[in-house]
């Protein structure tokens, strides 16, 4: 047996010096699964209140993005018709446009010929038509709609007039 300065034998203390480095190894480790644990459940908990904010923020502006859509669709009609004061609603119209853009709102503006689309599109007329290729598709736009790009869904559909194929019987 070997001695150390106090007397003390090195090999006699050997065995609990290292269950006890083992059993410090294995808390530690235990430590550290629980520490990557809960840093995985902070991480899902912020991704949660991060989704629930957004919602939220859907919830609340909703009603906000269909008012002033309808406001800029109804003063671009008021522009086309009001011959020298169109410019005037039109520029008003250019301001809620922008006023939009601000809370992550975009025009859906269709154009003539695309396919009609259930949810981005709202068909409020029917033009017919003989050729089988535009059958489906829209004719003119009533009115844009608007898409909530935070929500990533469209808050007011487009008015649109499609196309559809008249039938053997009515030609």
């Amino acid at each position: 047996m070997s001695e150390v300065d106090d007397g003390v034998a090195v090999e006699a203390h050997a065995p609990v010096t290292a269950a006890a480095v083992e059993a410090l190894r294995a808390e530690l480790a235990a430590h550290g699964a629980r520490a990557a644990a809960r840093e995985e459940l902070i991480i899902r908990l912020h991704d949660e209140v991060q989704r629930l904010r957004t919602g939220e923020r859907a919830a609340l502006l909703r009603p906000v993005i269909a008012d002033l859509g309808r406001l800029r669709n109804a003063l671009a009609r008021q522009a086309a018709q009001a011959g020298e004061a169109g410019v005037l609603f039109a520029g008003f119209a250019d301001e809620v446009g922008l006023s939009l853009e601000r809370v992550g709102a975009s025009p859906v503006s269709p154009k003539p010929g695309e396919p009609v689309e259930i949810g981005a599109h709202r068909v409020v007329g029917v033009v017919e038509t003989g050729d089988a290729g535009l059958d489906g598709t829209v004719a003119s736009v009533d009115a844009d709609g608007y898409f909530d790009g935070l929500a990533g869904k469209v808050v007011v559909p487009a008015l649109v007039r499609a196309h559809r194929l008249k039938r053997e019987e009515e030609q």
